[in-house]
């Protein structure tokens, strides 16, 4: 787990569907297995991966609720408006909580900010915030580039009506 990539759709997907199968499992997959010790390693593992990256990429970290929160409470200019109506509204599939078969198509930049939820809950607020921020703004980068290119964000398109 040590190399891989933080931000990878292998690592992304996978944490995705271990916190699922504890939030609300799945069919076939039993309430004891899914909280059992294998599972609960991998899952810390991957954690483990995605908190380094994260640490090394914010070596400056706010360090109390008020330092991260404060900055946000300003609007941020410059900062890609991915809250418009029009491509964005490829993703709000993707983003609802009963989208499972959406979940095939979901790039690693929004599993990513999806996850990070999950990780920090209320565990480390001010960093969890500046984390927030960070893969907010790679999945803005993300989407900025689909559009630029005329194509969509997501993996795959979704299937039609």
């Amino acid at each position: 787990m040590s190399k891989a990539d933080p931000w990878g759709e292998d690592l992304q997907l996978a944490l995705y569907l271990l916190y699922e199968v504890h939030y609300r499992g799945f069919d076939g997959v039993d309430d004891v297995r899914a909280w059992g010790p294998a599972l609960l390693r991998l899952r810390r593992s991957m954690e483990t991966r995605v908190l380094q990256a994260l640490r090394a990429q914010l070596p400056d970290a706010p360090r109390t609720v008020e330092e991260a929160f404060v900055p946000l409470l300003v609007a941020r200019l410059g900062h890609p408006a991915v809250h418009r109506t029009g491509p964005c509204a490829a993703l709000r599939g993707p983003l609802e909580p009963a989208c499972g078969p959406c979940l095939d198509h979901a790039p690693a930049p929004l599993l990513a900010t999806v996850n990070l939820m999950s990780l920090f809950g209320l565990a480390d607020i001010a960093f969890g915030c500046a984390a927030t921020v960070l893969l907010e703004d790679r999945l803005a980068t993300h989407l900025r580039a689909a559009w630029d290119q005329g194509r969509s964000a997501l993996r795959t398109p979704l299937p039609g009506p």
